[in-house]
């Protein structure tokens, strides 16, 4: 005698699609905490960009600053 299933619903369209949502599911539990820290390292990368841009900007006003005042002191009556 075939052993009966307790779920009156197991073998049917309705069940295979549950179970295959539940294994989705648990997949997607299983990743999440990589994709955390995926999602983090974007969000740090993006940050770095941004730092990085600032110092070139940064950088950039230094070198004028500097171009102007070595100017002004190599010719003080120069406007």
């Amino acid at each position: 005698m075939p052993s009966q299933s307790l779920n009156p619903m197991s073998g049917t369209p309705f069940h295979d699609f549950r179970h295959a949502v539940d294994v989705l599911q648990a997949t997607f539990y299983f990743f999440d905490p990589f994709y955390g820290a995926y999602h983090n390292l974007h969000s740090l990368q993006r940050s770095l960009t941004s730092i990085q841009r600032h110092i070139l900007n940064l950088q950039s006003i230094i070198n004028r600053l500097s171009s102007s005042i070595r100017t002004s002191l190599l010719d003080p009556f120069r406007h």
